[in-house]
């Protein structure tokens, strides 16, 4: 019996151990990326913590000492898998300014675009692209708004109010 781990056996508690130490450098490289402005999978993430925390959920049903780590981690995890509805509102900004589907290949195609205008038909086209982009710098400098809010939500619906 391990009495230091709350487990009743040594196996017990070595293994809960690995899945804490697994918790550890999944959370820590996670940081890392984060601050080197790393790309990191959202849904590789959320699946490495609910993996490493289930795991430890049930080895702490045979767990009668504190502490139960995965208690520790619950707002992680509640956030991780709680419904951002400001998700939904984003999507309802980028329907209002970016009406049809179009524009967002305009936008695409006026990136690829460098040859030198020669028609009148050409002129028009980019002038229109032109206004997709306009539309798209705005909602950019919307979500750049964001950051200074205090909560993305408040942000959100006081945008759908001005529309």
């Amino acid at each position: 019996m391990s009495i230091y781990g709350g487990f009743a056996t040594r196996q017990l508690e070595s293994q809960y151990n690995q899945l804490v130490q697994l918790l550890l450098v999944t959370l820590c490289k996670r940081l890392l990326k984060f601050y080197n402005n790393e790309e990191c999978s959202e849904a590789g993430f959320k699946k490495a913590i609910s993996s490493t925390v289930g795991g430890m959920k049930q080895l702490e049903i045979n767990k009668y000492l504190e502490p139960k780590f995965s208690e520790s981690i619950k707002p992680l995890e509640d956030y991780l898998y709680k419904p951002k509805e400001y998700l939904k509102q984003t999507q309802l900004i980028l329907k209002n300014n970016f009406s049809q589907g179009s524009d967002i290949s305009m936008i695409r195609q006026n990136e690829q675009i460098i040859t030198p205008i020669s028609s009148t038909k050409q002129r028009k086209r980019i002038h229109s692209i032109s206004l997709t982009k306009r539309k798209e710098i705005e909602f950019r400098q919307q979500l750049l708004q964001l950051e200074e809010e205090q909560h993305p939500t408040n942000y959100f619906i006081r945008t759908r109010k001005q529309l």
